[in-house]
């Protein structure tokens, strides 16, 4: 059962790092005045 709950504990930290890495680049951009 430990197995499973592992699996998606890395699944759900896979999606949540894609969504921050998305967001992150157009964040930085507008942050920084070149």
């Amino acid at each position: 059962m430990s197995i499973p709950a592992a699996s998606t504990r890395t699944d759900y930290k896979k999606s949540t790092t894609l969504v921050i890495v998305k967001k992150l680049p157009w964040k930085m951009d507008s942050h920084t005045p070149v």
